[in-house]
């Protein structure tokens, strides 16, 4: 067996860092953009969630914006995943997308 030596290039240039504390900018929470004509579901979540479906009809049924979303039938619910009005980050959701732990915004075409 033979043995291969890495050997390291040294830099051509020296990292510079400027005394005292790194100081970085605030990281701001990405929100997509509303699609007009919309209504807007937030859903936080402590723990990453295997299926959208569940969940966002568990959300509709607690909101009290949208009355016709409140009182949805399970059969109405799935035509707007079968006419792609169920969209997060502006991509069609199917009723099997997976959802990670923390925020997802949800929003519904009309």
């Amino acid at each position: 067996m033979q043995k291969v030596l890495l050997q390291r290039r040294p830099r051509s240039t020296p990292l510079f860092f400027p005394p005292g504390p790194l100081i970085l900018p605030p990281m701001q929470d990405f929100i997509p953009p509303q699609p007009p004509k919309s209504f807007r579901i937030v859903i936080e979540l402590n723990k990453s969630s295997k299926r959208l479906d569940s969940i966002l009809l568990a959300a509709m049924h607690e909101q009290s914006e949208n009355m016709n979303l409140k009182n949805i039938t399970r059969s109405k619910f799935k035509e707007l995943f079968n006419d792609g009005k169920v969209m997060i980050k502006g991509q069609r959701a199917t009723p099997s997308s997976a959802l990670c732990k923390g925020t997802t915004y949800v929003d519904i075409l009309k």
